[in-house]
C-alpha cells in the first residue's frame, strides 16, 4: 500500500459538539465535511458560526487505511457519533 501520510484534527461548534475529520492534505488545509451533514444543518440551518479546530494526530508516512483506523477510534474516543456530543455519522452510534 502506499504511504500517503495525512492529519486527523476536531472541529469544534459553538454549540460544544465535534467533528472528527481527517485530511490526506499536507500542510493540514480541510477542517472537516459539514456541509451535508443532517445533523450539522438541523442544528445551523442558517449556517454554521466560527469553529475552533484543533490537529488530534499527523503522520506523513501512514496509509489512508491506517489513518483511518486511527479516525474511527478517535472517533470513538471523543464519542463524536454521538448525536448529542458530535457530528459524525460514522461508526454508528449504538445507543445502550
Amino acid at each position: 500500500m502506499e504511504q500517503c501520510g495525512g492529519t486527523i484534527g476536531k472541529t469544534t461548534f459553538p454549540n460544544g459538539k465535534v467533528l472528527i475529520f481527517r485530511d490526506v492534505r499536507y500542510p493540514y488545509e480541510y477542517f472537516g465535511s459539514f456541509k451535508n451533514n443532517r445533523r450539522v444543518i438541523q442544528d445551523y440551518p442558517k449556517g454554521v458560526p466560527e469553529l475552533r479546530r484543533e490537529v488530534l494526530f499527523r503522520s506523513e508516512n501512514m496509509t489512508a487505511g491506517e489513518l483511518d483506523a486511527v479516525m474511527r477510534q478517535l472517533i470513538l474516543k471523543h464519542r463524536s457519533n454521538d448525536p448529542n456530543i458530535g457530528y459524525n455519522l460514522r461508526p454508528a452510534h449504538h445507543q445502550h
